[in-house]
């Protein structure tokens, strides 16, 4: 009676356990699903809600002057990311940080194209092979191809302490793509002529990245060769430099374009002599002062007098510079004036010298660089504009080649000037971030206490608390 008391109660149990196993997995079940449909749903959220940026740099966070950019935009996008056969941590950084761009506009789309699988695929869009996780953008309009070597960029410097050049890394994703965009949208692209035939000095590996990434179509031409003149669609011609004078017909055909309201930005070194260009110069009001200006106030020049700070007035360029607060550096600048003869033109300083500045007529034959007699004592405008109030042509003129080089903000300001000549509405001004990170340094005294207790007292403190519990459990 008593065994059959004892298997009752023993199927019962076993029935209880049944019981409470299969709610305990049906439990299970449902909170899976749970799970996952909350993962679904929170999956479908934008990457603003999503994904946070906790990085120093704010590598993830875009920009006022990108979310006002990628808003505006009404049409659609469709951006193909090349992939590679490994996606490497900046390759991640670069499609989170366009999740973001997706919610920030729904026009823009991601598609990932493997060149393994589709060799030909970019063929369309560049005659070069493009790197590993590269991006090409596309709209109805137009396309623009981002290699990753402009998203990831390298930069070389020299380290004074350790005798060696350093190559850091900075992160331009959003720089990249947010001026992919707009070259992609926008219905009109400038474009900027730099003529050459006339040795011209060449334009610097910065300077024409700053247009690529400005969306400024920038090539060089001939006004003599082919067909002659300035093309059609020229917003702007550049003269950067010549090292012998401009032809008759050069200058003519400048004219007329000036006549049709053109914009030339002319920019000269003191040692060449050029009849026909100062001609040219001086019938838009502005003459050619010969010589080289130096500054005597020592916030007015770097290391020598001939390396001038100039002033900056304040302006439509000015108004387009990231800020107030940039030095611009012009070295062997000739002078450049007023000469009052310029009925129905405009002419205004942009760069000048301080009043207590000095031209030295003859630098290469002086022994000093103090003032001497015979050297003008006076302000010198050495960046100057001249608009024609009925054509509306402009004639910018700058009296050092160092006005379009990378240094100081000369480079910045160049840029603005360009897209202020060539009335562009909008500029891509945002800067890279850095990748570098300073190592951190931790004394050995504290690394030897950090080791003891991650390896010792960490891992005792656990096996100790387990054993507890289970003596606790063994007990009950």
């Amino acid at each position: 009676m008593e065994d059959n008391n004892t298997n009752k109660q023993n199927k019962a149990g076993r029935r209880k356990r049944t019981r409470l196993g299969g709610y305990s997995f049906l439990v299970c079940i449902i909170v899976a699903a749970i799970v996952i449909i909350i993962n679904m749903i929170v999956g479908s959220f934008p990457a603003t809600v999503t994904k946070f940026d906790i990085s120093d740099e704010g590598l993830y966070t875009i920009s006022e002057e990108t979310e006002k950019i990628v808003s505006a935009v009404n049409e659609d996008i469709t951006v193909y990311y090349l992939k590679g056969d490994s996606i490497s941590e900046e390759a991640q950084m670069m499609l989170d940080l366009l999740d973001r761009y997706k919610a920030i506009n729904g026009h823009i789309s991601v598609q990932t194209v493997d060149p393994v699988l589709n060799p030909s695929f970019y063929i369309k869009y560049t005659d070069t092979t493009p790197s590993e996780n590269s991006l090409i953008f596309e709209s109805a309009k137009r396309y623009k191809l981002v290699d990753f070597s402009n998203i990831i960029v390298a930069s070389q410097s020299f380290d004074s302490s350790a005798y060696q050049y350093v190559t850091s890394y900075s992160f331009a994703g959003e720089s990249a793509i947010t001026s992919a965009i707009e070259y992609v949208t926008s219905d009109d692209i400038t474009t900027v002529y730099a003529i050459s035939g006339n040795g011209e000095a060449n334009m610097s590996e910065p300077l024409i990245s700053a247009f690529s990434t400005d969306n400024i179509n920038y090539s060089t031409i001939s006004l003599i060769n082919g067909d002659g003149g300035v093309p059609d669609d020229a917003d702007c011609i550049i003269i950067y430099a010549p090292s012998y004078d401009l032809s008759e017909e050069e200058i003519s055909y400048l004219n007329s374009y000036m006549e049709d309201g053109g914009r030339i930005i002319l920019v000269t070194n003191y040692r060449v002599s050029m009849p026909n260009v100062e001609a040219f110069t001086e019938s838009y009001g502005l003459t050619w002062e010969k010589g080289v200006v130096f500054e005597t106030a020592q916030n007015s020049f770097y290391q020598y007098p001939f390396y001038l700070l100039p002033r900056i007035s304040k302006n439509d360029i000015t108004s387009l510079l990231s800020s107030d607060n940039i030095n611009i550096l012009m070295r062997y600048s000739h002078g450049i004036l007023d000469s009052q003869n310029s009925d129905g033109l405009t002419v205004e300083p942009l760069l000048y010298s301080s009043d207590t500045s000095f031209l030295k007529s003859d630098p290469e034959n002086s022994s000093t660089l103090e003032k001497e007699d015979g050297d003008t004592e006076g302000s010198f405008m050495i960046g100057a504009r001249s608009t024609d109030s009925e054509t509306g042509g402009q004639l910018i003129w700058f009296s050092s080649p160092d006005i379009a080089q990378n240094s100081a903000g000369n480079l910045e300001y160049f840029i603005a000037l360009i897209n202020s000549a060539c009335e562009k509405e909008a500029s891509v001004t945002i800067a890279a971030k850095t990748l570098m990170l300073e190592a951190l340094i931790v004394p050995e005294a504290s690394a030897n206490m950090l080791m003891i207790v991650m390896c010792v007292v960490i891992p005792i403190a656990v096996m100790a608390l387990g054993l507890l519990i289970w003596n606790y459990r063994r007990k009950r």
